[in-house]
């Protein structure tokens, strides 16, 4: 786990090292209690309460994708078994070798993503919206 999010004061929070966020304790996160008052001075704390419902409101203006279904398939390259024959010349030579299939990574398998969306939506990769005086960032 990083040091980005921990527990103190009674509470798990999260930063990105510019705003802080916290909530009731949710988490076994590291206890960094010791270390937050020389990061996050008192002076320039907001007690803040921010309700749920205004967050869920603000994701639902975020603008959504389309999501596919993705199947698992044999790999075309190497048939399935994870590895191919290479063959190159040099100096008048043939070297043949055996190796990973670098289209499936040795798997045997790829992921196939199909063309027509499924029907569901997923939001964007990452999204900013403001809150209060408080920039939150969602990754998805």
């Amino acid at each position: 786990m990083d040091d980005s999010t921990f527990n103190a004061n009674g509470k798990s929070m999260a930063t990105n090292g510019y705003c802080l966020v916290a909530t009731p304790t949710c988490g076994e996160f590291t206890n960094r209690e010791d270390k937050i008052k020389s990061v996050y001075p008192l002076e320039q704390n907001q007690n803040k309460p921010i309700k749920l419902q205004e967050i869920k409101d603000k994701l639902a203006l975020f603008p959504t994708v389309d999501c596919f279904d993705e199947t698992e398939q044999k790999c075309n390259a190497c048939y399935g078994s994870g590895l191919v024959d290479f063959e190159f010349d040099y100096e008048r030579k043939s070297y043949e070798l055996e190796g990973e299939c670098p289209i499936c990574e040795g798997e045997g398998t790829t992921l196939q993503t199909s063309k027509i969306p499924n029907g569901k939506k997923n939001l964007t990769t990452i999204n900013y919206f403001k809150l209060v005086y408080v920039h939150l960032m969602l990754s998805v």
